[in-house]
């Protein structure tokens, strides 16, 4: 019976993946995941890593149509099963700080650098978030920011959203 089950959770996955990314169907996608998360309820022992995976793509359809307290909610349940997966610290920043939870959004920002060992030399994601939000936020300092953006291309490689800035 639990073999069966499985097998179903597997199989609408797999039927998941097919529709978001060959056929561009997010709704149907987003439907055969929930189904899948849903079934693991009735599982003995739970696949975490799989329970996260589903958790994540269903975050992810939910932001792409536009939900985007939904994704986070969902994102948040997949950091609850496996934690300290850095760029999703990232990604639950920019959820929240869609939502204006600007205090959250600089809270996981602190989160993603401390899991982050060492910063790449080609892109500093949390600076450039920084820069965007501030730039975003509006009532800012152009001169602070046009220095804030100069440092970093002194420092790494180009990055076009701060081009575009």
């Amino acid at each position: 019976m639990l073999q069966n089950i499985q097998n179903k959770i597997d199989r609408l996955i797999q039927t998941a993946n097919s529709e978001f990314s060959n056929q561009n169907n997010v709704v149907s996608a987003l439907v055969l995941y929930s189904r899948a998360y849903n079934l693991t309820s009735y599982l003995s022992r739970n696949d975490r890593i799989q329970i996260h995976e589903m958790l994540v793509r269903i975050a992810i359809c939910w932001d792409i149509l536009g939900n985007y307290e939904n994704a986070l909610d969902y994102l948040t349940k997949a950091i609850e099963q496996i934690k300290n997966i850095s760029f999703l610290y990232i990604y639950k920043s920019v959820l929240e700080r869609s939502l204006n939870k600007h205090r959250e959004s600089l809270s996981d920002l602190k989160k993603y650098h401390s899991l982050v060992k060492a910063p790449s030399k080609e892109m500093n994601l949390e600076l450039i978030f920084t820069i965007v939000y501030s730039y975003i936020k509006g009532g800012y300092d152009k001169e602070k920011i046009v220095k804030e953006i100069n440092d970093y291309f002194e420092k790494y490689n180009q990055c076009t959203i701060l081009l575009f800035l």
